[in-house]
């Protein structure tokens, strides 16, 4: 059993992830008829995947063709499961090796946005380490780029991604909320985005009060303005429409906001 998994890493390596995706089919039958003791199978789960080539998974990850079989890896291997790799990239502080991980659990599929939405229901505190603010922010990419699993209601989703699109965490995550708000196109999204505009529009007009400096407070109005048009209802082309005729030199260049509205068909909406 630990030479047909030896030889399957080493074929993985080699690029031939087909061949090694067979040979892991194989070590999942004689995991289920039991026929290896299961001390045996433990350490090769757990720390087998320390072999994988990098490189490889990267290559693999990126194209889709290949996905099939690169979960089938994935799966064997206990830290390359979605709860694995997201207890890894919490603790990741390397850009390069975050990238990876997030395109592995891409790479799963659905079951990697019902183990994100069970981290980020954990309450939030306004003082969080800086890693936590990372991971949150990448927990929502995650779901970003992968569709809901059919037991997860938008409308809740909304409500959850809401409470991270705050004024009070850093830029980075009040950003990433505020664009798959958009995303979900739903009344919650959009009272949140409008909400979250007059907020902002309020501290550039008031710098004093404000927690960010005037210049990513304006690259914040930027998103939310590009994020309302991308909703597309009239409620909220009348939000970047009000915005865009305040032409207050203090919230920047607002009628060139309206460029977001260009591509978009707005007569369902007469007035």
């Amino acid at each position: 059993f630990h030479e047909l998994v030896k030889a399957a890493i080493e074929r993985f390596n080699e690029g031939s992830i087909a061949q090694s995706a067979s040979m892991i089919d194989l070590a999942m039958r004689i995991i289920s008829a039991k026929e290896v003791d299961e001390k045996t199978i433990e350490i090769l789960r757990r720390k087998g995947d320390e072999n994988l080539d990098p490189e490889k998974l990267r290559k693999f990850a990126e194209e889709p063709e290949h996905h099939q079989s690169l979960k089938k890896i994935l799966n064997f291997f206990t830290s390359l499961l979605p709860s694995g790799l997201l207890d890894s990239l919490h603790k990741e502080s390397k850009r390069q090796k975050r990238r990876l991980l997030l395109l592995l659990l891409e790479c799963h599929g659905e079951l990697t946005p019902v183990a994100s939405v069970d981290h980020l229901r954990m309450p939030m505190g306004v003082h969080q380490t800086e890693a936590e603010i990372y991971f949150r922010r990448n927990l929502i990419h995650l779901l970003s780029r992968i569709p809901p699993a059919p037991s997860e209601s938008i409308k809740d989703l909304s409500e959850l991604v809401s409470m991270h699109a705050d004024l009070n965490f850093p830029p980075l995550l009040v950003k990433e909320a505020a664009a798959y708000l958009a995303q979900l196109k739903t009344e919650k999204s959009e009272h949140k985005l409008i909400e979250l505009l007059d907020q902002t529009e309020d501290m550039l007009m008031n710098p004093a009060e404000a927690p960010y400096e005037a210049e990513e407070l304006l690259v914040i109005l930027d998103r939310l303005v590009a994020s309302l048009a991308r909703l597309a209802t009239p409620g909220a082309w009348r939000a970047v429409l009000d915005h865009a005729l305040k032409k207050k030199p203090k919230l920047g260049n607002t009628m060139s906001r309206l460029a977001e509205l260009g591509t978009q068909d707005l007569s369902k909406d007469v007035e």
